[in-house]
Order: structure tokens, then C-alpha cells, then sequence
């Protein structure tokens, strides 16, 4: 007689799930409004492509450092009392955006905002991880991205009509009402006993930059760095682009993206829980070189229209299966810090790849910038093979 298990099915649904879910999307959709609409913003104060370029640089690299203290941190003591923090980096920052008229305050509300998010989006994924089942953890992460995409469908969309429009005092409020919005959210969340019993287990150990810094989640990071010297381009620049191209309706790249990443996600949890992780690294930056090609080559929306819908699934991809990357390689007490390193490698693409992008542009054009764009995608996937073939040696 064969015996049917009764055992319940893990899931990854509930209440404290779902409110991180929700911190990150409204987080989000504040940070995606804003981010296409920064260069227009700027060219209004006097600021040209490669200085607000080198503004997001420097702002970045500051940000990284909170990255990586904040993981570390997260391990060992409240992750909301961390949010708390990011949040009221990231108010003051938009608070300050009302009062921009020259380059120093432009430079202090872009860091304050950058810094803030980013602490903010370190400590909500690795608190994500944590209120969900240990066999789940893979779909936990694609998944939980899904919400911040599903922001991305309209934000950028709306932050880049604001810009071309000049209604930047409804840019600023929207987003400072969205950031007081995830404060009453995370207050909502139960860290519970999981968080007590880490931080026990963890202890607190002297700060040092080793201790910052997850030495097994660095081939990650290095791959999150490529990623991010891609995505600027995207993000930062493809308001410029629709000027320069005369598209004035390019912001509705994001939505399609957007889509394309929500369709993806799951099916990336899924395949990451029980496959290898090259089968979607592989395709997705594969379709992220496609999407550089595509917007360097043509000038026509059919065509942006394709590449956001490569953009989505090769960025989609590649995101949750790199942040999968990073978690698998350290213990349940280090997650936190894993995902600090993790995204450490992405401000450092996203600072890097500001400044060398907008130079790009003002030297020759929106199109050789998406050129390196493609050029990255190519470089991101001859590391990830040369870092397989090591693997396999050992």
C-alpha cells in the first residue's frame, strides 16, 4: 500500500514576506522615478552629462561603504533598526531635492538619497530570507525582486514625464511621501525569533574591513559589477537617448522591461532551486548584450520596444541568479554580510559606469555608449566562464 505524504508544502507566502516585499517596492518606486529624471534635472542648474555623471560616481562609492557596514550589521543586531536608518538618509536627501539650486547641495541630496537606498535594499533582501523556509531561499530571492520590478513599470515612465515637463516639485513630494509610506510598513514587520537566535550566534566581532567585507561572495559582486556598469545605461541615460533619437515616449522602455523581468522572475526561482545557475547567467547577459546592440544600431521605438523586452528577461536573469550566487556561498550567519558584498560590486559598476558612460556621451552620442554597454555584457560572460573553469578545477 503506497503511502501518501500529508506533510504541508513550504512556502515563502506571508505576512512578513509580504511587507518586505512592499518596503522595497514603494523604496523603489521613489529611487526609479528619480534616477531618469536626475541628468534632465541637472542640465537645468548648469550641470553637464559627465558632471552629473561624476556626481552619481562619487555618491556610489560612498553608498558602498554603507553597503557593506550595513550587511555586516544586519547580522548582528536589528535589521529594522537599519531600515530606519536607510530611510532617513534617503528623506533627507529628497527633503534637500526642494532647495537644489547649484552644484553643492545637488552633490550632499544625491549622496544622503543614494546612501539611504542603499542601505535600505542591502538589509530588506537579506531580512527577506529570513522569515522564509531554508529549502525556499532561491525563489525567496527572484521572487522578492518582483516587487521593486513591478514599481519600475510605471515609475520611470512617470519620473521622465516630470522631467520633460519641468514639474520637478511633484517629482520630489511624490517620492518623500513614498519613503514615509515604507516607514510605516517596516514598523508593521515581526523580525521574531529567527533574528534573535542569529544575532546570538553571530556575536559582535571587532569592526575591520575584513569583517565587512564576505570573501566567497566576492566572484558575485564582481559579476553585479559588470551588471552595473550595464545598467546605468539604462537607468541614467535613456531619457538622453529619447532626446537625442527624437523619441519622446522612450520612458515606455521601463514599463516593457518591467513586465518582461515580473515574467521571469519566477521561473528563475524555480530553475535556481534545483538547477545550475549557468543556465541562467548564460541567456541573461546574452539578451543584455542584445539590448546594447539593438538601442546603439536603431532609432526607431519598434526597436526600443525589443530591447526592453530583452533588457527585462536578460536583467531579470542574471539579478536573482548572482544574488543567489552570493547567499549559496556562506552560512545561514553570514547572509547578511554576503549580501553586502553582493551589492557592493554593484555600486561600484553603477559609480564607475555613470561617469565613463556620460563622458562616452558627451564625446560621441547615446550610441557608443550603448556599444559599451554590449561590450560589458560580452566581458561579464568570458569572467563568469573563466570563473566556472576554475571552480571545476578545484
Amino acid at each position: 500500500m503506497e503511502i501518501v505524504s500529508t506533510a504541508p508544502k513550504e512556502t515563502i507566502w506571508n505576512k512578513n514576506y509580504v511587507l518586505c516585499m512592499l518596503v522595497s517596492a514603494s523604496s523603489a518606486f521613489a529611487q526609479s522615478m528619480f534616477n531618469p529624471a536626475m541628468p534632465v534635472y541637472g542640465s537645468t542648474i548648469g550641470l553637464s552629462a559627465d558632471v552629473i555623471g561624476l556626481i552619481t560616481c562619487i555618491a556610489t562609492f560612498i553608498c558602498m561603504f554603507g553597503r557593506g557596514i550595513s550587511g555586516k550589521y544586519s547580522d548582528i543586531m536589528s535589521k529594522k533598526k537599519l531600515v530606519y536608518i536607510g530611510l532617513i538618509f534617503s528623506l533627507c536627501g529628497y527633503g534637500l531635492f526642494f532647495f537644489v539650486n547649484s552644484f553643492p547641495v545637488f552633490f550632499i541630496a544625491r549622496v544622503l538619497q543614494t546612501v539611504g537606498f542603499g542601505m535600505q535594499t542591502t538589509v530588506l533582501s537579506a531580512l527577506a530570507i529570513t522569515v522564509v523556509p531554508s529549502s525556499r531561499i532561491s525563489s525567496a530571492i527572484a521572487i522578492f525582486s518582483v516587487a521593486s520590478s513591478l514599481a519600475q513599470c510605471f515609475a520611470p515612465n512617470i519620473g521622465t514625464n516630470l522631467a520633460y515637463t519641468g514639474s520637478y516639485s511633484i517629482l520630489f513630494t511624490s517620492a518623500f511621501l513614498l519613503l514615509l509610506l515604507s516607514a510605516i510598513l517596516i514598523f508593521c514587520i515581526n523580525e521574531g525569533e529567527i533574528q534573535t537566535i542569529q544575532r546570538v550566534k553571530s556575536g559582535r566581532k571587532k569592526f575591520s574591513l575584513q569583517n565587512i567585507i564576505c570573501f566567497p561572495a566576492i566572484p558575485a559582486a564582481i559579476l553585479l559589477l559588470f551588471n552595473g556598469l550595464i545598467h546605468t545605461c539604462i537607468t541614467s541615460y535613456l531619457s538622453l537617448y529619447g532626446i537625442e533619437k527624437n523619441l519622446p515616449n522612450v520612458g515606455i522602455f521601463f514599463t516593457i522591461n518591467a513586465i518582461a523581468m515580473i515574467a521571469i522572475r519566477p521561473v528563475v526561482g524555480k530553475i535556481c532551486d534545483s538547477k545550475p545557475l549557468a543556465l541562467i547567467i548564460i541567456p541573461g547577459y546574452l539578451a543584455e548584450m542584445a539590448t546594447g546592440i539593438i538601442l546603439a544600431t536603431s532609432s526607431q521605438m519598434i526597436f526600443v520596444y525589443l530591447a526592453a523586452i530583452f533588457y527585462g528577461l536578460g536583467f531579470g536573469s542574471v539579478m536573482a541568479a548572482i544574488q543567489i550566487m552570493a547567499v549559496r556561498s556562506v552560512g545561514p550567519s553570514r547572509r547578511g554580510e554576503a549580501n553586502g558584498t553582493y551589492y557592493v560590486g554593484g555600486d561600484i559598476g553603477l559609480a564607475i559606469g555613470a561617469y565613463i558612460a556620460g563622458a562616452i556621451i558627451n564625446i560621441s552620442g547615446t550610441s557608443m555608449m550603448y556599444w559599451f554597454m554590449a561590450s560589458m555584457a560580452a566581458l561579464s560572460l568570458v569572467f563568469y566562464f573563466g570563473y566556472c573553469a576554475k571552480k571545476k578545477e578545484r
